[in-house]
């Protein structure tokens, strides 16, 4: 049975903590790659219908920051 795309789609919200911050206020990248990592896989293992692994993430710019109590989604 073939997965649509539709079946697949995952959305995530996350509330910026203090916890996810550097000394400038500002979110972690590495916290919003774990997030990205998670929500990934979250929908790649509903569209294969198996258990998946990230292998590589090609590139991902950073266009702007996030502070405490920012909505990440």
């Amino acid at each position: 049975m073939e997965v649509s795309v539709e079946q697949s789609k995952t959305i995530q919200t996350r509330l910026v903590l203090p916890s996810d911050t550097n000394h400038l206020g500002t979110i972690f990248g590495g916290t919003v790659l774990a997030y990205i990592d998670e929500i990934a896989a979250i929908s790649a293992m509903r569209h294969a219908r198996k258990a998946v692994v990230t292998v590589s993430i090609d590139k991902v710019d950073f266009i702007s920051s996030a502070k405490v109590g920012d909505i990440l989604k």
